[in-house]
């Protein structure tokens, strides 16, 4: 269903499928609001382990500056998740690859932890 979203700098247009709790929100143009919630809830979340390699699985792909719709960015290419985070990457109907941030800040959040872990070793070595 076509769905009109107002705001003051006027109408946009969003396709949405699957209802807003289980489906998609497709936009043509940039989506902007206050802030972006996900449900994150340990309840919804069955199968939970920590992560085990977190730099070691953020070295396996590039980040890029690029332009996207005529404007600058920077972030990733789903290709090169996918290769590596492979569920981070779903493929939509229009054949487009979109790509889950948040699995890679995971990711990201591990590698910090891997390095804190190494710099304390440094540290009470040089003590």
């Amino acid at each position: 269903s076509l769905v009109q979203l107002f705001n003051t700098v006027g109408t946009v247009n969003c396709q949405i499928s699957g209802g807003l709790n289980s489906g998609m929100i497709l936009s043509a143009g940039a989506a902007q609001a206050s802030f972006f919630v996900e449900a994150s809830d340990r309840r919804l979340k069955s199968a939970i382990k920590p992560l085990q390699k977190g730099i070691d699985t953020i070295k396996k792909f590039l980040s890029y500056e690029y332009i996207k719709n005529g404007f600058d960015d920077a972030g990733f290419m789903a290709q090169d998740i996918q290769e590596v985070i492979p569920y981070a990457v779903k493929k939509g109907d229009d054949g487009y690859l979109s790509l889950n941030d948040t699995a890679i800040l995971a990711y990201l959040h591990k590698s910090v932890n891997e390095l804190d872990k190494r710099l304390s070793i440094v540290n009470q070595k040089l003590k």
